[in-house]
């Protein structure tokens, strides 16, 4: 299963970060000149988390990097400096501790890693490696913010237009209905795919109210 890749094929995409409003306040300088690797489908935010003990502890103030980067459709998440190789995004510094990722959509539920990525070493540099699509134990609090859109691959929910992370009424009132019938890139398209209409309320947000991302 693959995600659409309407908004980059519409060309609405922003060629900055998008995060550094809130919830998120990241003041990165993630800026592309365009939008070339046709498998994009959004910008993501990447925080790492850093603490010796398990994920419980790994609280805001456990935060040792974040990074924008992009999506691809095959769920991939890649860096954004050098798009079309498919990269990976890149961190500075050396980790000692257990490390918990964090992934942030601006209208869909957060998530954070139940484990501490796999560490590789190649090459005199550290890769870490996780895997978030292959069932609800590799996130935390899985039966709050996960589910299985196909058999056996996982992924965040949409519907959280507000960013709050909570998929309530004031996401479709304050959001969705506002937005509806308009085209663009609009934190009322759930599903993505360039325009905000019924689709979105019917098939994103109504399966997934009520769910609330759980991180600490």
């Amino acid at each position: 299963m693959e995600m659409n890749t309407a908004l980059n094929i519409a060309d609405v995409i922003p060629l900055n970060q998008p995060y550094n409003i809130p919830p998120w306040n990241y003041n990165g300088n993630e800026q592309v000149l365009s939008i070339t690797n046709p498998d994009i489908v959004d910008w993501i935010l990447i925080e790492l988390r850093e603490t010796p003990y398990g994920p419980d502890s790994a609280i805001s103030s456990t935060i040792y990097d974040r990074t924008a980067a992009f999506l691809l459709k095959d769920g991939t998440i890649i860096n954004w400096i050098d798009q079309d190789s498919n990269s990976l995004p890149e961190i500075y510094g050396e980790v000692f501790e257990n490390l918990y990722v964090v992934i942030w959509h601006r209208n869909h539920l957060g998530i954070m890693s139940a484990l501490s990525p796999e560490k590789m070493k190649i090459y005199n540099q550290s890769y870490y490696i996780y895997d978030f699509t292959t069932g609800c134990d590799k996130v935390y609090y899985e039966d709050f913010s996960y589910k299985e859109v196909s058999p056996g691959i996982w992924a965040m929910m949409g519907g959280d237009g507000k960013a709050d992370g909570q998929i309530n009424n004031q996401d479709k009132i304050d959001v969705w209905a506002f937005q509806s019938g308009m085209s663009g890139y609009l934190n009322g398209d759930f599903n993505l795919n360039a325009q905000t209409d019924n689709t979105d309320r019917l098939e994103i947000w109504s399966p997934n109210v009520g769910s609330g991302a759980k991180i600490p």
